[in-house]
């Protein structure tokens, strides 16, 4: 028995042993298939971005007879159900998460009223020396951000709800995807929106002119209307089956926006081309060459990515448009940066011109009080009758209380 058992045994280690290396063979060859397959993904996605390959056919009549029955099936009801069910399923398997997110929602636009007073507070002493700080300014941004989290935070709840779906239809992950993007787009456009509120961070603190404001809010609630539910049309559109219908709804969705854009954008860039000479004039060439610049290459930017969209590159049309949002939100945050600095050094300035005029103040009561004793001093010297008729005690002292009350 004893020398049947090491035997057993020995064949056992064996076979662990040939299990082990057959193991390890197995792991080598998954990880150089995983990386393999990550090179060719990089290298397919390097060609769909760039003009190499078209990630789809060019823009023709087939694509926009499709377009009705893409739509169809976008908007199918086991579609929209099963989104209600992963609803449903996530909050019953994470009910402290999803009450929450629910909390936050509910309070923010509970409370958007409240916060909009407590900013609109903020700038009640903004422009009064002695009451004007910088920490105006920062509680100001704390309530511009709260003002603003309501429909980025529930953008991102959704897609949180899609994140954790237990079915995982190729419509459910592109909802997925399409819902991130729209989740920082619907950010920098919420953010654009509050900072440009009437009484606001940019009216108040930065003293933006309202003409300016009310074109910026128009403009932006105008293009966010239709651009965000065609980034998520389009992405909705770009997984397993639904590529389909990438062509004819995803180009139509795309398409659209970027047309869309164009026209809001339009009007407020003409406007400011008609802003009256004497306005113009008074701006610096520099100024006014920029900002012409600025404007006719974001128009040209739009027109060329629909003309690359119609030409089949629809991929590389949708990284290009959600790059050119991240470029206007980096150039927007960089102008709060800069205004944030001015003011700074504004308030700043006018402490010194207080402590300046203060200083002044204090000089001139020491010389109105030396004053006042040398003719004291020289009254009881000299008791010459024209010095007594020449001094006049309370014209000196209306003199002091003039200057009091302008100081």
């Amino acid at each position: 028995l004893g020398s049947i058992r090491r035997h057993l045994l020995e064949r056992l280690q064996r076979l662990y042993a040939s299990q082990l290396r057959e193991f390890a063979r197995l792991e080598q060859l998954k990880q150089t298939y995983l990386d393999r397959t990550e090179e060719v993904r990089n290298e397919i996605s390097a060609q769909l971005l760039g003009f190499e390959i078209r990630s789809c056919h060019p823009l023709n009549l087939g694509s926009l007879a499709e377009i009705p029955q893409g739509f169809a099936w976008v908007f199918r009801g086991d579609h929209w159900s099963a989104f209600g069910k992963a609803l449903v399923k996530t909050v019953s398997d994470r009910p402290l998460a999803s009450l929450g997110w629910l909390l936050v929602v509910a309070g923010l636009l509970a409370g958007r009223r409240w916060i909009r007073e407590a900013l609109v507070q903020c700038g009640a002493d903004v422009g009064t020396i002695s009451k004007d700080r910088f920490s105006n300014t920062l509680r100001a941004i704390v309530w511009t951000t709260l003002f603003a989290a309501p429909l980025p935070v529930l953008i991102g709840f959704a897609y949180w709800v899609t994140l954790h779906a237990p079915e995982t239809s190729d419509w459910m992950v592109g909802l997925t995807s399409g819902l991130w993007r729209a989740t920082y787009i619907a950010s920098c456009a919420a953010v654009t929106l509050a900072v440009c509120q009437a009484g606001g961070l940019a009216a108040v603190h930065f003293r933006w002119s309202d003409r300016v404001l009310i074109s910026l809010r128009k403009s932006v609630r105008r293009l966010m209307i239709v651009y965000l539910p065609a980034i998520v049309l389009t992405f909705i559109c770009l997984m397993g089956e639904s590529v389909e219908y990438f062509d004819s709804v995803g180009m139509f969705s795309i398409l659209l926006a970027h047309v869309w854009a164009i026209f809001v954008l339009w009007s407020p860039l003409r406007a400011a081309e008609r802003t009256p000479q004497s306005t113009v004039h008074s701006q610096p060439g520099l100024q006014r060459t920029v900002r012409r610049v600025a404007s006719a290459a974001l128009l040209i930017s739009l027109i060329a990515l629909s003309v690359v969209a119609c030409q089949g590159y629809l991929m590389t049309a949708i990284q290009l448009s959600q790059g050119l949002v991240w470029t206007a939100a980096r150039i927007f945050g960089g102008v709060l940066l800069y205004y944030l600095a001015l003011r700074w050094f504004t308030i700043k300035q006018r402490r010194l011109m207080l402590a300046e005029a203060l200083e002044k103040r204090r000089a001139r009561l020491e010389d109105a009080e030396q004053g006042e004793q040398e003719d004291q001093s020289s009254e009881i010297v000299s008791v010459d009758s024209a010095d007594e008729q020449g001094m006049d005690l309370e014209v000196i002292s209306d003199q002091l209380r003039n200057l009091l009350r302008l100081l």
